[in-house]
């Protein structure tokens, strides 16, 4: 399926440069979003047009710039990579947790609600990172390598046990 040919972001009409923006994976979580946003003078609503595998344009990017920007991709493996790919395009871009396999439209959550709860992705726990490609666990002494190598994780999930990363 090859998606639309329409060149612009989803709402490009409709955008009033307002200072944040919700990006969704496609057409139908972009109308769901600026319908469950149409009472928020603070937010304008864009999608991507062909879906999650097709490369931004500048033109879209330059649109994104100086914006907080939260980012709403659906919760499956081209989503996931998708919101990767982005985080590095917008790095100071927050990001909604959706159910898995779930998308805006069909998680049942409140647009408002997942906006107050988007983040940024962690890229480590916070006692482990990565330096010099190997991870390495935070000590009152400094950082002690605990691997001699390291992955770039592609997502967090939550468990039972706490939270673990996908990469």
């Amino acid at each position: 399926e090859e998606g639309s040919s329409f060149p612009s972001l989803y709402g490009t009409w409709r955008d009033r440069g307002r200072d944040n923006v919700l990006l969704c994976e496609g057409e139908s979580d972009t109308v769901w979003g600026a319908w469950a946003l149409h009472d928020d003078e603070d937010w304008d609503v864009l999608g991507l047009p062909s879906g999650i595998n097709q490369n931004a344009l500048d033109e879209w990017l330059v649109r994104l710039a100086d914006r907080e920007v939260v980012v709403a991709f659906d919760a499956d493996e081209e989503g996931m990579k998708g919101a990767f790919r982005w985080s590095k395009l917008l790095p100071k871009a927050l990001f909604i947790r959706l159910p898995e396999g779930e998308d805006l439209l069909s998680c049942g959550i409140p647009v408002k609600e997942l906006l107050k709860n988007a983040a940024r992705p962690l890229r480590h726990s916070g006692m482990v990172d990565v330096d010099d490609d190997v991870f390495v666990k935070h000590t009152q002494q400094g950082d002690v390598p605990i691997a001699d190598f390291a992955f770039e994780p592609s997502r967090e999930l939550i468990t039972e046990e706490g939270p673990a990363w996908e990469g």
